[in-house]
């Protein structure tokens, strides 16, 4: 051994950290009628090696790779993988809905002040069934469907609803219909 002399190593080591992506950004929780398109809109800005991933209704997650389209309700969950470093979740709910029924009142009536009787005849979209009530009462698939054009010979308050494919419900709407009070 030789005595008074010391060696000194040094080593140098190159530590590479993969950030955690950020989360993906996705349509935030809406309603839609028939379909509506999905797309992860910062897509682009994430780099190479990051992979995105989504799942619909809880189901296995799948590699995102471009928008498409959601024609059912659900619940989609989107987050980005790099290095094994996993994204916060993004999760929204889409919920589909059938177009709001129309009320139209037929000929020169007025709702507001009809004399004897007074036609409404309602439509709907995309095969919808409109079902209603003429009590002021919210309708329901219980409720009376509409099958032909109305004959209203009194005051009463018209509301409607369409439901697509027996599940898909529309807005409420509503139309009052005021019989005239005739003077003698």
């Amino acid at each position: 051994a030789v005595r008074g002399l010391s060696v000194f190593v040094t080593l140098t080591f190159a530590v590479i950290v993969f950030p955690v992506p950020d989360a993906p950004e996705i349509p935030a929780t809406s309603d839609f009628v028939t379909s509506m398109n999905f797309e992860i809109t910062n897509f682009s800005a994430y780099e190479d090696g990051t992979t995105v991933y989504y799942s619909i209704d809880g189901g296995d997650a799948k590699e995102y790779t471009a928008p498409f389209a959601i024609t059912t309700s659900c619940k989609i969950v989107a987050y980005a993988v790099n290095d094994g470093n996993e994204s916060a979740k993004a999760t929204a709910t889409y919920t589909r809905i059938a177009k709001d029924p129309v009320i139209n009142v037929l000929g020169d009536a007025n709702a507001d002040a009809f004399e004897g009787s007074i036609e409404v005849e309602i439509a709907t979209e995309n095969g919808a069934t409109a079902y209603y009530t003429l009590n002021g009462e919210d309708p329901t698939i219980e409720s009376t469907k509409y099958e032909e054009k109305l004959t209203i010979k009194a005051t009463a308050t018209l509301k409607v609803i369409a439901i697509e494919a027996g599940e898909y419900k529309s807005g409420i709407e509503t139309q009052e219909f005021i019989m005239a009070i005739s003077g003698n």
